[in-house]
């Protein structure tokens, strides 16, 4: 263990530290939870913290029928390179350690799986296995430097999954039960769902495997051994009693060990419809980690939300084939002890301000599923024809982690599934992304929570539309108005869709032009606003007055400057666009997107 810390340290160009002569400081960071091993928070170290050997965990990898496997490693660090070990295990628990990966400060390195498979030395070889797990082994002050996970892909069959790498459990802890509770769902007939159990200790773990169908009654009980560094995958529905489409249920997986000695992922999916999505999992012990008492009693209420869940057509942009339609999908699995209620509800914006809908109530007893059939539900409640994309909330008369949650969206034929993750209502100023990707049939899209009008807005211009007639530039940003066809008022408002820190703001320079034949091919300074959200993405505010400096931490939702003609533009309006590490990319807002101003009227070719 000594000498790769030395190899890394030498690697990086840092003095090399016995852990004997470890400063005594304890290095405190933000928890994880089995979502992933990303920073979501940040705390302040103080500089006498010493370098240390550092893991992320647990990643599940597949390379069977056509699925090409790539780790994928973010260094968040942006004041040094980082120097990463990958290190394979096989299904029988054999080690496998790759070459060391230098990533600079803020960047990001691929590994490729199946070359590194192909490549085997003879005696890893005789090992190989169609799947595994991996670790990363780094030095550096504290965990979660780096964020990671595996991108396993099967382009012949359109399957794909992600599976994060996860911190180590914090400290050493005497053996206790763990649970771990699950969701299953078979949208079809041929549809099917597998688990990973990968035995994240030195000792051989025996695992209890429970399944349940929706109203929580036992299917199946099967006991597993798992050796230590080994990997099993199991097809958790192959009972008859489970083989009928759109059948939900549970499962939950018990052992005594360490917290986190055993670490799981799955999926659904259906090779003949090219369906994938990932098995939503969750700790128990974790969903009840926060002990109560007399002074701090153990909520009784919780919400969370899925943000920019597709439904009907979509943006002609987003390059779907003609014809595709999506549809929300929603199931719900109580894993708490008593019965709790779930009062749904979707927001959305379609030809006038955001409207709210409030859905039927569902009550679930201790353990039962169910599945949310969303459309049906708005056609009950007398909305018809929604465009676009909706916001789902979820009201619980139960604590955080009594309900289990996926939600998504999947178009007529099966094939194309977004999946949205649930995220408790909260205050926050960034969520990171630390890796998006647009390469083959994969998709990474950034949803903002707020109007940047503050209230009902529309995109008058779209992403990638062509803005000037003689070049045939494309519009790399979206133009938002007001909600009816026209320029918004110069002195408007304008609030931060997403909170973060202002990179820079600059105000004073003059409208310089609304004339097609002046603009074309030019590019004019103007007033805007960009905001970071410290982990690489940049959004930019232009056309806009600044009533923000440069350095303010800003909320969602707080004014940022007015509405303004500077630079080259036919009328007033704002001009968004979010670049992320450096590349301009797509993203959503809760607007109107179903009518944009004529061709003629988009004349914006301000640089900025």
């Amino acid at each position: 263990m000594a000498s790769w810390m030395r190899i890394i340290s030498r690697l990086n160009g840092w003095p090399a530290r016995s852990p004997v002569n470890a400063s005594p400081h304890t290095s405190r960071y933000a928890a994880h939870d089995s979502g992933g091993s990303g920073a979501n928070s940040v705390e302040c170290r103080t500089p006498q913290q010493p370098l240390k050997r550092q893991k992320a965990v647990g990643a599940f990898w597949r390379t069977d029928h056509a699925f090409q496997a790539s780790i994928r490693i973010s260094n968040d660090l942006a004041v040094a390179a980082l120097t990463v070990v990958p290190v394979l295990y096989m299904a029988d628990g054999t080690q496998y350690t790759l070459s060391a990966v230098k990533i600079p400060k803020r960047s990001i390195a691929t590994v490729s799986i199946n070359e590194a498979l192909a490549a085997a030395p003879p005696e890893i070889a005789s090992h190989i296995s169609t799947y595994g797990s991996a670790t990363l082994r780094y030095v550096w002050r504290w965990q979660a430097a780096v964020s990671a996970s595996i991108l396993s892909l099967d382009l012949l069959r359109s399957l794909t999954y992600t599976t994060r790498f996860i911190a180590p459990s914090a400290v050493k802890a005497s053996q206790s039960k763990q649970v771990v509770e699950g969701l299953w769902w078979l949208p079809y007939s041929e549809s099917s769902s597998f688990l990973s159990m990968y035995n994240n200790s030195d000792q051989p773990l025996e695992a209890l495997l429970e399944s349940f169908d929706e109203r929580g009654r036992t299917l199946g009980i099967r006991q597993e051994s798992i050796q230590p560094r080994s990997t099993k995958v199991l097809d958790i529905t192959d009972s008859p009693a489970v083989r009928i489409p759109k059948s939900v249920g549970g499962l939950r997986v018990s052992y005594t060990a360490e917290s986190r000695a055993l670490i799981l992922n799955g999926g659904i999916e259906d090779p003949a419809r090219g369906y994938s999505a990932a098995l939503p999992l969750m700790s128990a012990s974790m969903a009840m980690s926060s002990t109560p008492t007399a002074q701090m009693p153990r909520p009784l209420h919780s919400s969370f939300a899925s943000v920019g869940v597709m439904i009907g057509k979509q943006d002609p942009m987003m390059g779907f084939p003609r014809g595709t339609t999506f549809q929300p999908y929603v199931f719900l699995r109580n894993i708490g002890n008593e019965a709790l209620t779930v009062n749904p509800a979707v927001n959305f914006s379609q030809d006038g301000p955001p409207k709210t809908v409030d859905l039927p109530s569902i009550t679930l007893g201790p353990s039962q599923s169910s599945e949310m059939h969303v459309g049906r539900l708005l056609h009950q409640a007398g909305v018809h024809g929604i465009q676009g994309q909706i916001n789902l909330t979820f009201e619980v008369n139960a604590g955080p982690g009594s309900l289990l949650a996926t939600t998504g969206s999947v178009d007529q034929s099966g094939n194309y599934v977004f999946e949205v993750e649930p995220s408790a209502l909260q205050t926050t100023t960034t969520k990171q992304i630390s890796f998006w990707s647009v390469a083959d049939v994969t998709s990474s899209q950034h949803t903002y929570p707020n109007s940047p009008l503050g209230g009902p807005c529309r995109v008058s211009t779209c992403f990638d539309c062509i803005v000037n007639s003689r070049t045939r530039a494309t519009h790399q940003a979206q133009d938002v108005a007001q909600p009816t066809v026209g320029a918004l008022q110069v002195g408007a408002p304008i609030y931060a869709a997403e909170g973060g820190t202002v990179a820079a703001a600059e105000g004073g320079h003059p409208h310089a032009s609304s004339d097609a034949a002046t603009c074309a091919g030019q590019h004019y300074a103007a007033n805007f606003v960009w905001i970071s959200d410290g982990h690489g993405a940049i959004t930019k505010y232009v056309h806009v007055s600044p009533t923000v400096t440069q350095g303010a931490t800003i909320a969602a939702g707080q004014q940022i400057g007015t509405v303004d003609i500077s630079g080259c533009s036919t009328g007033a309006h704002t001009h968004i666009s979010r670049k992320l590490n450096g590349a301009t990319v797509n993203f959503t807002l809760p607007c109107d997107n179903s009518h944009f101003d004529p061709a003629a009227n988009w004349i914006d070719d301000t640089d900025q």
